[in-house]
C-alpha cells in the first residue's frame, strides 16, 4: 500500500516538475506612457529584455509625437509661426502625411487639427466645460486637414490658419503598438500580446503549458481579445474576438466624457460641427494588420457609425459597433 502512495506521489512530482519545465517562459511589464496603462505581454527566450527595449522605444514615440511636451516636434510645430513651414524628423513627417492620408480616405472624418476644439470642450480636465456656439464656431475656423501644407524635399509642415494646431493622439498609439511588435520581432520573439490602453496588437498565438496542451490537443492557441461593453465595469467584455497577428483597437464614448444636465459629452468630436460625434452607435471596433490603420479608422467609423462605406474594406479585416 506504501508502495503505490509513494508511486502516486513520485508521479504527481513528476507532472509537476515536467509541466513547469514545459510551461512557456513569459514575462508581463506595465508603464504609464501615452497618457494611458501600457502592458506588455511576451513569450520566449530573451522576453524580459525584448519587453524593455520595446517600452524604450514606446516612450521615444512619446517624446517626440506628444501635443504637449515642451520638447517634441509635435509642440514645436504647433507654437511656431502659422503659415510657416517647420522641419521635422522625419518619422514625424511620415506619420503627419499617413494621417493626411486617412483624413483624404475619410473625407476629413479623421482629423489631426481638432486640438483647438478639444482644447476648449476641455474633457478629462479640470477645465471641462459646454462652449458656446460663438466659441465653437471660432475653434472650427482654426482646424482643417486640408490647411496642413507638406516639404518632402525638407521633411518640414507648415499650418496655414492662425491658431492651428495639431494632435496626433488618434494614430500615434497605434503607431507605437506597431513600433513595439516590431522591435519584439526584431529581438527574436514570435508570440506576444500588447495592450496600448486598449489598442491591442497580437503576435502569433499563445503558448500553452502542459495541462492545456493536453487538453486542447495542441501547443498553441490564437489570443483571444474582449471587446470593453460601453458601460460595464472595466474590463468586463462582452464579445470576444480572436486574433493572430493583428491590431484590435475601440474607440467609444465611455473612456473620458462628462456629463451635465442629463447630456454626455465625450471626447470624439465630429470635424463638421465641433461637437462630440453623434452617429447612433457607442464604440468602434476595427480589427487590421496594423494597428496603425485600426487606430484611424476606429476613431473615423465612431463619427462615420453604421453607414461605413464599402471603400475602406480594403484596409480593414472587420469593424464591430457597439449600441
Amino acid at each position: 500500500m506504501k508502495a503505490v502512495k509513494y508511486i502516486a506521489l513520485a508521479l504527481l512530482i513528476v507532472m509537476i516538475v515536467t509541466n513547469i519545465a514545459f510551461e512557456p517562459k513569459k514575462c508581463e511589464k506595465t508603464q504609464f506612457c501615452l497618457d494611458t496603462v501600457v502592458t506588455l505581454t511576451a513569450y520566449g527566450k530573451g522576453a524580459d529584455e525584448s519587453i524593455d527595449k520595446a517600452f524604450d522605444r514606446i516612450n521615444e514615440i512619446e517624446q517626440k509625437f506628444s501635443a504637449y511636451l515642451k520638447n517634441s516636434e509635435i509642440y514645436k510645430i504647433n507654437n511656431s509661426p502659422y503659415n510657416t513651414f517647420v522641419k521635422v524628423d522625419k518619422e514625424v513627417y511620415d506619420l503627419i502625411k499617413r494621417a493626411l492620408e486617412f483624413s483624404d480616405m475619410t473625407d476629413g472624418t479623421f482629423d489631426i487639427t481638432l486640438k483647438p476644439i478639444s482644447d476648449l470642450w476641455g474633457i478629462g480636465t479640470e477645465n471641462e466645460k459646454v462652449p458656446t456656439d460663438e466659441e465653437i464656431k471660432v475653434a472650427l475656423d482654426k482646424i482643417g486637414w486640408k490647411n496642413v501644407e507638406l516639404d518632402e524635399n525638407t521633411y518640414a509642415v507648415k499650418l496655414k490658419k492662425e491658431g492651428m494646431a495639431l494632435d496626433l493622439g488618434g494614430i500615434a498609439k497605434g503607431y507605437a503598438s506597431d513600433e513595439a511588435a516590431r522591435v519584439l520581432s526584431e529581438c527574436g520573439i514570435e508570440n506576444a500580446c500588447l495592450d496600448l490602453g486598449g489598442n491591442i496588437v497580437v503576435m502569433g498565438e499563445m503558448p500553452l503549458g502542459l495541462f492545456e496542451s493536453i487538453k486542447y490537443g495542441k501547443r498553441f492557441r490564437p489570443f483571444t481579445i474582449g471587446i470593453q461593453e460601453p458601460d460595464a465595469p472595466r474590463g468586463q467584455s462582452g464579445q470576444p474576438v480572436t486574433v493572430e497577428n493583428g491590431s484590435v483597437v475601440t474607440s467609444g464614448d465611455y473612456e473620458r466624457y462628462f456629463e451635465k444636465n442629463g447630456e454626455r459629452y465625450h471626447h470624439i468630436f465630429d470635424p463638421k460641427t465641433g461637437m462630440p460625434a453623434k452617429s447612433g452607435v457607442r464604440s468602434a471596433t476595427v480589427i487590421a494588420k496594423e494597428g496603425t490603420v485600426a487606430d484611424a479608422l476606429s476613431t473615423a467609423f465612431f463619427v462615420i457609425g453604421n453607414d461605413v462605406d464599402g471603400k475602406y474594406k480594403e484596409h480593414y479585416e472587420t469593424v464591430i459597433f457597439s449600441r
